[in-house]
């Protein structure tokens, strides 16, 4: 239970369901509960209130190689994608979003790429260090590549057609069979995890080479895929 004289506690099973995010290179998760988003300790089993804020938080991310966290906020005014400092404790709100999944960080720390909420059919991305807004193609709930190379998004919001395009060529991939939940690319390869539901609902945990249309499915009946990390 939660000790209020240290704000500290030791993380339940349930807890590591909400939404995570671990820094790379060092023992920390984030996830979110209330208007409060954590910083967990994997060594120690215990964590700290990093940030509350007013309303609810979702998708809290480590930006790599940078002082930031990015993070979905709910309230009155909408689905705010938000940057938070924690070396100096300032915020800064970049867009209001189309739904609460529809943004990721570059492996890189330099990108955001997401689907406002004033043109929610396009993809754009937001450069972290000089504030630079572009439009990149028609798509929703982008996701990087760990190289930077390819971009995994759906054709359309309700779409079951997972799409990964290569920026350099142009080219895209597609994958239709199933429903995709939280699609990650696997490292140093051209593989994609996701969890999809098949027609008797039952969930299967997919590892899928885009390039050559070779699926695997790992086991079923799995959870959701991002109680895996692939970092």
């Amino acid at each position: 239970d939660f000790d209020k004289g240290t704000n500290e506690k030791i993380l339940s099973d349930y807890d590591l369901l909400h939404s995570q995010s671990m820094d790379i290179g060092t023992e920390n998760i984030l996830f979110c509960t209330n208007n409060s988003i954590f910083e967990y300790n994997i060594y120690s089993k215990r964590c700290n209130v990093l940030l509350e804020i007013d309303g609810t938080p979702f998708m809290p991310q480590y930006i790599n190689y940078t002082p930031y966290i990015s993070y979905v906020s709910v309230d009155s005014l909408g689905i705010n994608l938000t940057l938070y400092n924690i070396e100096n404790g300032e915020s800064q709100i970049i867009t209001q979003l189309a739904d609460f999944y529809s943004y990721s960080s570059s492996p890189d720390g330099k990108q955001l790429v997401y689907n406002p909420a004033n043109d929610e059919n396009n993809i754009y991305s937001f450069n972290i260090h000089n504030g630079e807004i572009k439009k990149l193609f028609k798509g929703y709930h982008p996701v990087y590549s760990f190289d930077m190379r390819y971009i995994a998004f759906l054709k359309e919001s309700q779409s079951t057609e997972l799409t990964v395009k290569d920026l350099v060529t142009n080219e895209e991939w597609k994958h239709k069979k199933g429903i995709k939940f939280d699609y990650h690319f696997v490292p140093s390869c051209n593989k994609i995890a996701f969890t999809k539901k098949s027609i008797q609902s039952r969930k299967k945990f997919v590892v899928w080479d885009f390039v050559e249309d070779d699926e695997k499915i790992l086991f079923e009946y799995c959870p959701r895929i991002s109680e895996f990390d692939w970092k």
